[in-house]
Formats: structure tokens, sequence, C-alpha cells
């Protein structure tokens, strides 16, 4: 009986420890790997590809307010990488911008990511947009550990 009680007790502590580094170590590690731009007219047919879908409705990105038209568009890919230091899965993990105005649209690759624990992923976020001020931008990423909501909110410049 004595030995049990000591056994169940070890166990205890162990799944303690355990549930508090998870609690330490619930937030995804980010790490900005970059940021790449080109004008619209250096990839004509990648933009137009990004202006038939929109207009066609077929679009699987986050569409925006302003729309594809006369003005010179930017093609921007912000790049990611995402570490999990936790014992659980990062599930659902997506990047959204914090829109400026001019942004028309943008697509991450790849589309749906799980991050095992331990595990690394390097995700992009790429953004068709008009606007002329800074690259910088702030990009919020959301995941979901064993069913709660995370959010991070990154600056990449």
């Amino acid at each position: 009986m004595k030995k049990t009680s000591i056994i169940l007790s070890i166990l205890a502590a162990l799944l303690l420890l355990v549930v508090i580094w998870q609690a330490l170590n619930h937030e995804l590690i980010v790490t900005g790997q970059g940021i790449g731009a080109s004008e619209a007219e250096d990839r004509p047919q990648e933009y137009a590809a990004w202006v038939k879908d929109i207009e066609n409705g077929q679009f699987t990105g986050f569409l925006y307010q302003a729309q594809p038209g006369e003005e010179r568009a930017q093609i921007v890919t912000y790049t990611l990488r995402l570490r999990n230091p936790g014992l659980l899965p990062a599930e659902m993990v997506e990047m959204q911008l914090v829109t400026e105005l001019g942004d028309i649209a943008a697509y991450q690759t790849p589309e749906q990511v799980n991050i095992a624990p331990g595990g690394e992923e390097t995700m992009s976020l790429s953004l068709l947009t008009v606007s002329r001020s800074s690259l910088r931008r702030d990009i919020v990423i959301t995941y979901y550990l064993w069913g709660k909501l995370y959010t991070i909110r990154y600056t990449l410049s």
C-alpha cells in the first residue's frame, strides 16, 4: 500500500510538471524571415491570375476593401518561421495582415498548417497592394492548442 501511494505521488508530481511546462511554453516562437516585394508589372502572369480570381469570385485568400484597377500594384511576400516549443500540437495556424489603405488581397502558403510539438514551419503570406506606403506590416498569427485559441501579433519590417 505504501509503495502504491509513493508511485501515485510521483506520477502526480510528473503530471503537474508537464502541465506547468505546457502553461509556460504555449506560445509559438516567431522569427521573421524577410520581405520580398516586386511590382506587379514585373510578374504579369501572377498579377493577371490574382485579378481574374478576384473578379470571378474564386479567390481563396483574404479580400480587403480596395480593388485592383488602374493604379500600379505591388506583390509583397512576408515570410515567418514558427516554432512550437510546447508539448501539444499547434493546430490550424493562420497568418493575417493588419491591413492598410490600398491593400487588395492576400493568401497564405501553405494554406492549412499544424505544427507538431517541438516542430517548426515556414509560412508565407503574399499581399497584393496599391499602397505606396512602407512595406512594414503587423501580422496576426492565430492557432489552437487543445481547442483553445491563441493569438500573437508580430511586426515584420
